[in-house]
């Protein structure tokens, strides 16, 4: 189920730290010599953007499964994150679609590093539907 992230829920931002430090170890190993690291020093930054930031959740039985932010800035709407905890579950497609539904097919915008060919393949799919 999608809803909004409760930003007042520690256990949940939690989890959405959790999702976001994983995923982005993970999926972008090529940022510098320690990735893990890399991602560990920008976690108050993320934390910092997340508070600010609109955002969902998807959530299974209580757990977050995944989340996306956003920033609606006039003309288009600025992706700040995307992560699911597993790939293939569709739950990035259904938090994309609903930021879709939410913002009137107002263009969507964001930065994706180009070395992670599997996500800029995605955005692209996902963003000219």
């Amino acid at each position: 189920m999608c809803r909004k992230i409760n930003k007042e829920d520690k256990e949940e931002m939690k989890q959405i730290e959790n999702i976001w430090l994983e995923r982005s170890i993970e999926v972008h190993r090529f940022v510098a010599p320690d990735p893990e690291q890399f991602w560990r020093d920008r976690l108050t930054q993320f934390q910092q953007v997340t508070k600010k930031a609109e955002g969902y959740v998807y959530e299974t039985d209580g757990l977050v499964k995944g989340f996306i932010t956003w920033e609606n800035r006039n003309k288009y709407i600025y992706i700040y994150e995307l992560f699911a905890r597993e790939s293939g579950k569709e739950i990035g497609s259904k938090l994309l679609n609903k930021v879709k539904e939410l913002n009137n097919g107002k263009p969507l915008v964001l930065d994706v590093y180009v070395l992670n060919i599997r996500s800029v393949n995605w955005y692209s799919k996902k963003t000219s539907s």
